[in-house]
């Protein structure tokens, strides 16, 4: 699988979760520009790759989900387990796609971004056999 079609895939399998309403690629912070930015969000971040001899490749990515808190009553835990569960469940649903991922270690927070948010990240590294296509073929 080529990046492109993993990162395809990752927008796919997130926009598949009720509880996510936006993508925002590579820098989370691009959310505060965003006029219109719909919570949750679901972020990521590339990493950095690698290739091994035999064929595999790892794509490496932070998963980040993040929706406002409301304020009463106070809904940061409940923001962060459903963060928790959003990013799981791409991460199982991008393993029934052939993208192995092993274990992964969650991180819950707060932050402001354009508005008081919430939410849970976790660094991933994603395995795929090697797809090797000639670059004029990669739209």
């Amino acid at each position: 699988m080529t990046l492109a079609q993993v990162i395809d895939l990752i927008k796919e399998c997130a926009l598949a979760q009720p509880a996510v309403q936006m993508v925002v690629e590579n820098d989370p912070r691009r959310i505060n520009h965003i006029a219109d930015a719909r919570y949750g969000a679901f972020m990521f971040v590339q990493r950095e790759h690698r290739e091994t001899i035999d064929g595999i490749i790892t794509y490496s990515f932070s998963f980040i989900y993040a929706d406002r808190l409301t304020g009463e009553p106070d809904n940061e835990i409940a923001v962060q387990s459903v963060g928790m569960s959003v990013l799981s469940n791409i991460l199982r649903a991008l393993d029934e796609r052939g993208l192995r991922s092993d274990a992964w270690n969650f991180t819950t927070f707060r932050q402001r971004f354009t508005d008081l948010c919430a939410g849970a990240f976790c660094n991933v590294d994603l395995e795929s056999e090697v797809d090797y296509i000639c670059a004029d073929e990669i739209e």
